[in-house]
């Protein structure tokens, strides 16, 4: 008989991954990738038991496990081989996760410091905004949430008094109310916005660049609300084919008006 076969995923880089090797008679795998990190996992479970750091800041190319499992050998970009050799000394997984979250928050804190920009959040991390959260921000925010209420109130068929005193739809009133929004502000009223309206969002963007409006306005949104949301939507499988489909028609019809030109 023939047998199927199933997947799950990790996200486990900040950038691609380069090699992978499976431990010789366990269920623990290595891998390494262009963020210039050595990982182990724990294939049963998903979860990262710790992580290697010795090249450079460079890119790994390359790993090989020992037959005995005690030895891990690595070459990167920064021109060296790396020997790895495991230890007595025993591994506490809490301990390693507080460690790294604490190098994780140290790393944003000197970013933060450095380039006076808010950190797009890391994947599983709601962010707030800190000191640039003005007034006209959350007023920005409050009416783009307003505009996709009322998109929703009109597909559910309720009336919105408001559209029929302009005699405009909701989508045309939310590309409105976009539009409106100061380009310095658009980006920190998008962190502003909850992520329950992000998906409402999205399938409006879509329908705008399907009919050609204001293209560089809904592809800067796109992308920043990606790059903003990049590990929530890949862990919903309907919003990641959504977004999947708007960059294929963004694409296509950024072609088509480079080709006008």
């Amino acid at each position: 008989t023939q047998s199927t076969w199933g997947h799950k995923s990790i996200f486990a880089h900040d950038d691609s991954v380069t090699c992978v090797r499976f431990v010789p008679q366990t269920h623990y795998i290595f891998s390494a990738g262009k963020d210039g990190l050595i990982k182990q996992w724990d294939a049963d479970k998903f979860q990262l038991v710790q992580i290697l750091r010795g090249h450079f800041k460079c890119v790994i190319w390359c790993l090989a496990v020992g037959l005995n499992s005690d030895t891990l050998v690595s070459c990167g970009a920064d021109k060296s081989i790396r020997l790895w050799r495991r230890t007595m000394e025993p591994l506490i997984l809490e301990e390693e996760n507080e460690l790294e979250k604490e190098r994780d928050f140290e790393q944003e804190l000197n970013q933060t410091v450095t380039n006076d920009q808010p950190i797009l959040p890391d994947q599983s991390i709601d962010v707030g905004l800190a000191s640039r959260k003005n007034f006209e921000t959350i007023k920005s925010a409050e009416k783009i949430m307003e505009a996709i209420e009322m998109i929703e109130q009109c597909n559910s068929g309720e009336k919105v008094p408001i559209l029929q005193a302009l005699n405009i739809s909701g989508s045309q009133n939310l590309l409105d109310t976009l539009s409106k929004v100061k380009s310095v502000e658009l980006e920190q009223s998008l962190i502003v916005l909850p992520f329950s309206y992000v998906s409402s969002l999205f399938t409006e963007c879509g329908h705008f660049i399907t009919k050609g409006l204001k293209i560089e306005l809904i592809a800067k949104i796109v992308i920043f609300l990606v790059k903003l949301h990049y590990h929530r939507i890949l862990a919903n499988d309907k919003l990641a084919k959504e977004v999947r489909e708007i960059k294929d028609k963004l694409q296509a019809k950024i072609s088509e008006l480079s080709d006008n030109i």
